[in-house]
């Protein structure tokens, strides 16, 4: 059995970060791509989690509260919301490091796809 499905096969992925595996999929990548792919999935299926919880009507996203002044209201924002744009930063940085290393071994393999050798 391959390294990569080793790996795979102890992850229960839900739907996004499951298609998004089978789209990263690259068996030329090392190790550490390999398992940066397995926690970008991971992490997809956190997003996912969190747009459910921040887009149901309930007080889990955030709250308007009433202050002391007369018609004058305060939204509080929970935490949620905060953990979704902060996992959101971590998705995209983690899909740039992949992309970047891939790049580097396709500019660095003449024969490899990428870089200039697909012109």
């Amino acid at each position: 059995m391959d390294d990569l499905e080793s790996m795979f096969d102890l992850e229960t992925f839900e739907t996004g970060g499951r298609e998004l595996f089978e789209g990263m999929q690259d068996d030329r990548d090392p190790t550490d791509v390999r398992s940066l792919v397995i926690e970008l999935c991971r992490i997809k299926d956190r997003l996912d989690r969190l747009h459910r919880m921040s887009s149901r009507d309930d007080r889990e996203w955030g709250r308007v509260i009433p202050t002391d002044m007369e018609g004058e209201v305060t939204l509080q924002i929970g935490g949620v919301l905060r953990e979704q744009r902060q996992t959101e930063v971590v998705y995209k940085q983690l899909m740039a490091e992949i992309s970047r290393r891939r790049s580097e071994r396709d500019d660095d393999d003449p024969g490899e796809e990428g870089g200039l050798a697909d012109l």
